[in-house]
């Protein structure tokens, strides 16, 4: 059964509609419309999984399916309120078949595609992080052109107020001749 799963291609264990990190899930179990605190519970996700495959990939090279067994479901019950679709579905295939095993070495190539998803992960969040940093120094450059504009436009609309005043003042000094000479 196993062998014939961990013959098929990455797309087959996590097709390309799952996505690597997936926002608006992450905000449906996390955050209801806060997609920062998402991004920040994706990035606490990431710091504990950097943890938990080092301790999988041990107790993998141990051959100790009990401890892989209760890794995998600590990570699995972890991504259930993420919005990581894809490795949530590769973690689950995996637990799913060290469950029904007695040798961690038939199923080397669902551990690989689990590495490298984690690894994918990683890389796909420094790009999400990097995008939103990348966004705000561009709504903060925006804002701080915008902010020159307006001192601009405050600065001529004194000067055209100004002007307005002395031809109110030169016109009201002609409007008093023009009654004195009356």
């Amino acid at each position: 059964l196993c062998i014939e799963r961990c013959s098929l291609n990455h797309d087959e264990l996590a097709p390309a509609d799952l996505a690597v990190i997936d926002l608006k899930l992450g905000m449906k179990r996390i955050s209801a419309d806060n997609d920062e605190k998402a991004v920040i519970a994706i990035g606490m996700l990431i710091e504990s999984l950097e943890e938990d495959i080092v301790e999988l990939k041990r107790l993998q090279v141990n051959n100790n399916i009990e401890g892989v067994r209760e890794m995998l479901h600590k990570i699995k019950g972890g991504l259930e309120y993420s919005g990581v679709p894809r490795l949530q579905r590769h973690i689950a295939l995996l637990y799913s078949e060290v469950h029904a095993s007695t040798d961690l070495t038939t199923l080397q190539p669902l551990f690989d595609a689990i590495y490298e998803q984690t690894a994918l992960l990683t890389t796909a969040y420094q790009e999400l992080v990097t995008d939103r940093r990348g966004c705000d120094l561009w709504v903060e450059g925006q804002i701080d052109i915008l902010k020159k504009q307006i001192e601009t436009t405050e600065s001529q609309l004194a000067v055209v107020t100004q002007q307005i005043k002395s031809q109110q003042q030169q016109v009201s000094i002609q409007n008093r001749g023009v009654l004195s000479e009356r």
